[in-house]
């Protein structure tokens, strides 16, 4: 009765450790793709300040005089 309640329990561990590499791997997954949509927001928000920045210089020049 003892090797069937070890091997119950190893059979449980063995499910425990191939969800989790699921879950982490799903998890990579998931962090790559936010990865590059924290990129994609990165290179929006450079170009829009690029797009505003003469404007912006133009106001400021004229605050000054």
């Amino acid at each position: 009765m003892t090797d069937n309640v070890e091997d119950l329990i190893l059979e449980h561990l063995r499910v425990l450790r191939s969800e989790i590499q699921t879950m982490r791997t799903e998890m990579h997954s998931e962090f790559k793709d936010v990865k590059l949509r924290m990129s994609s927001i990165e290179n929006a928000m450079v170009s829009i300040r690029l797009y505003r920045k003469p404007s912006t210089d133009a106001a400021m020049a004229g605050s000054l005089t």
